[in-house]
């Protein structure tokens, strides 16, 4: 099946769900130029340690204390993508995480130990950027990644050694997406104001499953009647002209977003919010809904118009 949400929605075709039309077609932003970083490891009062991610792999030391990171991804691959970290899980080895991607197993069964292991997460961005995100890195064996099971960006094996420090700088993020979990599924509560940019952002993930923030703009406003309608649109299917749901081709992803994150979990990532009527989701699949549905599919996304 077409992808070209890249690396954020590949989590779920990993796992056994089919995206409908909206996954399937949306059409990528072009690639900003490249621009200075936006925050730096002195004013965040944070260590910091830069990876280059080429199509051929992940340039990055191969041992790091544990500790709270600045991430500086260089970002020169030919598509959007992004560098992240989960832990190897207990009784697994790196040679076993590759082989368990290796094997692309549509059901998901051979990958559900993603869903337990900590993904600290990192950060995602357009070729020729640098994407930045601050995350906690606690010792252990951890994979270096594109945040997409389906990316043939070849993975990297990382040690955090020692112990993570007694205190951890407080960060000020000027915005705060928590992931939230109620009745009939997952949600976003937004704090602070979206800025058209590049702006600091805290996710939380205060649910039991991982979720990401993918961001699309459509070219209209849309009620959540509107956009359920237009994520379950058959592949192939064209809005009704009186639905007021655009076309797929006029809905933009935006190639910054914030990466896969585990239960838990926290990340301050630099986000470049466009302009427009934005809408943040998550198309993790639910392994405990009978369908195998995507978090959005059960209510996780949260319509913002951005200035």
């Amino acid at each position: 099946m077409k992808r070209s949400l890249g690396f954020l929605v590949a989590l779920v075709l990993a796992l056994g769900m089919t995206l409908p039309a909206l996954a399937q077609d949306a059409t990528p932003v072009a690639s900003p130029e490249a621009a200075p970083p936006f925050v730096t490891a002195s004013a965040l009062g944070v260590s910091e340690f830069d990876i280059t991610v080429t199509d051929d792999g992940f340039d990055l030391p191969s041992s790091i204390p544990a500790g709270r990171y600045l991430i500086n991804a260089t970002i020169n691959t030919s598509m959007p993508s992004a560098a992240s970290f989960f832990m190897i899980p207990d009784g697994m080895t790196f040679a076993d995480v590759q082989a368990a991607f290796a094997a692309g197993d549509e059901t998901g069964a051979g990958l559900s130990w993603i869903y337990h292991t900590t993904i600290a997460g990192g950060a995602m961005g357009a070729p020729g950027t640098v994407a930045q995100a601050v995350i906690d890195l606690p010792p252990g064996d951890w994979v270096v990644w594109a945040d997409d099971p389906g990316s043939a960006i070849p993975m990297s094996e990382v040690q955090v050694t020692g112990a993570m420090p007694d205190t951890l700088r407080e960060m000020a993020p000027t915005l705060t997406i928590t992931a939230t979990s109620n009745d009939t599924g997952y949600d976003f509560a937004v704090d602070g104001d979206v800025v058209a940019g590049p702006q600091l952002v805290e996710f939380y993930n205060k649910t039991d499953q991982p979720h990401f923030v993918a961001a699309l703009v459509s070219p209209v406003p849309l009620d959540d009647e509107q956009f359920m309608g237009l994520l379950m649109m058959e592949e192939g299917a064209t809005p009704l002209p009186d639905s007021g749901i655009p076309s797929l081709d006029e809905i933009q992803f935006s190639p910054s977003g914030i990466t896969t994150i585990s239960a838990g979990t926290k990340i301050w990532a630099v986000v470049d919010f466009m302009s427009g009527h934005n809408i943040i989701t998550c198309f993790v699949t639910d392994p405990n809904s009978p369908e195998m549905a995507p978090h959005a599919a059960e209510g996780m996304f949260e319509q913002i118009d951005v200035p």
